[in-house]
């Protein structure tokens, strides 16, 4: 599997400075995984620097999905948006874990479909679900 780089643009932005800047932060993290991933389907040897970086990435998303529901309970009116969007962060942990056993469970071609799961979840969640959380936001002057 060739490395899939991706670069950040200002179609990613979603107008709330402090978000932004952790979505950069998250997809610079998501390429190091996707340059692991790539690395370690060649040599069985560097899968500890692939689960290194996974981690770095769960760790980096648990602080940033904090970050954004403290927003949206500072900011907006808990209601069924609000919601769904915290109820695809709790989602995404759910198959974070399925993905951990998987890899216990030794099963194979799991790294090609953890980086599409990483790579489509957050693109996703990032244009979709973000992005219409940054203009809820920005409606209410958080910039």
């Amino acid at each position: 599997m060739p490395y899939h780089k991706i670069a950040w643009s200002d179609g990613y932005a979603v107008g709330v400075k402090e978000i932004d800047d952790q979505h950069k932060m998250l997809l610079a993290i998501l390429n190091d995984v996707n340059r692991a991933i790539a690395d370690a389907l060649g040599e069985r040897k560097l899968h500890h620097l692939l689960w290194d970086n996974f981690e770095r990435l769960n760790e980096y998303a648990a602080f940033h999905f904090m970050s954004e529901e403290k927003l949206m309970q500072a900011h907006l009116p808990t209601d069924a948006a609000m919601a769904r969007h915290i109820a695809q962060h709790r989602q995404y942990w759910v198959r974070i874990d399925e993905f951990k056993q998987r890899a216990r469970d030794n099963e194979a071609g799991i790294l090609p479909q953890l980086a599409g799961f990483l790579n489509d979840w957050w693109l996703q969640h990032i244009q979709a679900t973000d992005a219409q959380l940054g203009r809820e936001l920005n409606a209410r002057g958080v910039d």
